[in-house]
C-alpha cells in the first residue's frame, strides 16, 4: 500500500496551509490524534456561503442500437441539485492566569492546558459525522446514518443487514474524495478548529475575583456527499453477540467483503473502513481464527503501522455506538 495520498487537502494539511503561526495547525495534529477518520478525510470550501451545493447524477442514459438509416433520439443523464449546509460549535477555557505566567504563557502551554476542549470538539465532530441530522437538531450538519438509514430505498444497494436486533452498531466503507464525498467548511473561513487567544481577565463570581486567561475555539464544519454509491454501511451488527470465531453473531470477514464488493469501485482519492473497538477487535479475533485467510495486515500509511483489510485502512472510531437503531 503506498504512503497516504497528498493529492486533496486534508484538515492538517488546510491548517499548515492557512495558519503561518502554526497554532491552528497544533491544534488539528491533536484533532487528527484523538480521531483517527480525519487524517483520510478531505476538505473543501463551500461554494454557496455557509453551504455547498452539489449536482448529484441520478440515472445514466441507455444508448440506442441503431440500424442504417435510422434515427437516433438525443439522450442525457439526469441530475439533482443537493445543497448541505455546515454546522458552528464553539466552546471557551479559562485558565488560572498565576498558573500561564509560571509557564511563560507560551502558545504550546496555553494549547496543552486546552487539550480537553479539542479532545471534546473532535468527540463531537466524530459523532455528528455518523449520526448528525438536521432534520432533528437543525444547529447541526447531517452525517451519514441518515442517508444510508433503509434496507428498502434511496441508498439501500450501499446498506447490508447484519440481522442483530438489539445492542447495535455499524461498519463504514468511505470512498473519500472531491467527487465522492467530504468535509465542507464555510466560503472564506479557515477549515478546522479556530483558536483565538482572548488575553487576561478578570473573572468576577458570587466567589470573588480572579484573574485569569481565555481561550476560544470555533469550529465549522459540514458534510457533502456527491455520490452515495461510494459509501457503504454494514448496519444491524449486535455486538453482544459477536464471537471471536464466528461461529454465532456476526461475521465480520463475510460481511466486510460484501461491503467490499458494494462499493460503485476504488476509484475514490482515498478509501478507509471505520469501526468501533469492540468490532474491530473481534474482526482481528476472527481473522486469526480463519486459517489462511490473509485479507487482514498491517501496512505502513505515512510513516505509521495501520490496520487494513484487502489493503483498505481500518481506523478505530470509538463515536460509533453500540446502541443504535434498527435499520429497516
Amino acid at each position: 500500500m503506498s504512503e497516504l495520498s497528498s493529492s486533496y487537502p486534508t484538515l492538517l494539511d488546510v491548517a499548515n496551509h492557512t495558519d503561518p503561526k502554526g497554532s491552528i495547525a497544533e491544534v488539528a495534529e491533536i484533532l487528527n490524534q484523538e480521531n483517527e477518520v480525519l487524517e483520510y478525510i478531505p476538505w473543501v470550501e463551500c461554494n454557496d456561503g455557509s453551504g455547498h451545493e452539489t449536482t448529484v447524477r441520478t440515472g445514466i442514459p441507455d444508448p440506442t442500437w441503431r440500424r442504417l438509416y435510422q434515427r437516433i433520439q438525443p439522450t442525457k443523464s439526469t441530475t439533482a441539485a443537493v445543497r448541505d449546509a455546515t454546522g458552528n460549535m464553539q466552546a471557551y477555557n479559562v485558565i488560572d492566569a498565576k498558573l500561564v505566567e509560571k509557564n511563560g504563557n507560551t502558545p504550546a502551554f496555553r494549547i496543552s492546558e486546552d487539550r480537553a476542549i479539542i479532545q471534546g470538539m473532535s468527540h463531537s465532530f466524530a459523532s455528528n459525522f455518523f449520526y448528525g441530522n438536521e432534520k432533528t437538531q437543525p444547529e447541526r450538519f447531517t452525517g451519514l446514518s441518515p442517508r444510508y438509514n433503509s434496507l428498502s430505498a434511496g441508498t439501500s444497494d450501499n446498506v447490508i443487514n447484519a440481522g442483530g436486533s438489539t445492542n447495535l452498531t455499524s461498519i463504514w466503507l468511505l470512498g473519500l474524495g472531491r467527487d465522492t464525498m467530504h468535509a465542507i467548511y464555510p466560503e472564506g473561513t479557515k477549515a478546522g478548529v479556530d483558536m483565538k487567544d482572548l488575553g487576561q481577565h478578570t473573572s468576577e463570581t458570587s466567589d470573588g475575583l480572579m484573574q485569569v486567561f481565555r481561550t476560544h475555539y470555533s469550529w465549522d464544519c459540514g458534510w457533502s456527499i456527491r455520490d452515495w454509491r461510494f459509501g457503504v454501511r454494514v448496519a444491524n451488527i449486535d455486538v453482544s453477540a459477536l464471537t471471536k470465531d464466528a461461529s454465532a453473531g456476526a461475521d465480520l470477514i463475510d460481511l466486510l467483503v460484501q461491503a467490499v464488493e458494494r462499493i460503485h469501485n476504488m476509484s475514490a482519492e482515498r478509501t478507509v473502513i471505520a469501526m468501533n473497538r469492540r468490532v474491530r477487535t473481534f474482526l482481528r479475533r476472527q481473522m486469526r481464527a480463519a486459517v489462511g485467510d490473509s485479507t487482514l495486515s498491517f501496512e505502513t500509511i505515512a510513516g505509521k503501522k495501520v490496520m487494513a483489510f484487502d489493503e483498505i485502512p481500518v481506523v478505530r472510531c470509538d463515536a460509533l455506538l453500540n446502541s443504535e437503531t434498527v435499520v429497516s
